[in-house]
């Protein structure tokens, strides 16, 4: 096998190659856990405003998640966590750049606001899992 001659320098130590490999992939992985967060959350606050914008029409918001869940292909239940999720907040408070959206969804089911405020701070300060949640 031939040897593998770095042009970079600075990654010629193994233990660099490890930092750096890190860095990225943790790093990489978060950006791509907070686009999922804000994609979901925006998925929801779009199907949200439609149905409200056709509020007047009788029994439109029930037709809605299933005939969309058809067309796009997208499980009826992700649409609708996507939408109780942006209808539970509304704008995405500061602390969920913490959370996962495996939280949110979980965090949405509470009805309580001040209890589902707790939990989110418990689940920040804790380092819970979604299955701890």
């Amino acid at each position: 096998m031939p040897k593998i001659v770095f042009k970079n320098s600075n990654l010629a130590s193994f233990e660099t190659l490890v930092r750096k490999v890190k860095e990225t992939f943790l790093l990489g992985r978060e950006r791509i856990k907070q686009e999922m967060v804000q994609t979901y959350w925006q998925t929801g606050k779009y199907i949200h405003e439609h149905i409200l914008h056709h509020r007047d029409r009788a029994g439109y918001g029930e037709k809605v998640i299933p005939k969309l869940s058809k067309r796009v292909g997208i499980s009826e239940r992700s649409l609708q966590e996507m939408m109780q999720v942006y209808r539970e907040f509304p704008k995405i408070p500061r602390t969920c750049a913490e959370l996962e959206w495996s939280h949110l969804r979980k965090l949405a089911s509470i009805t309580d606001e001040k209890t589902r405020k707790e939990f989110a701070k418990r689940v920040i300060e804790g380092s819970w899992t979604s299955e701890k949640l």
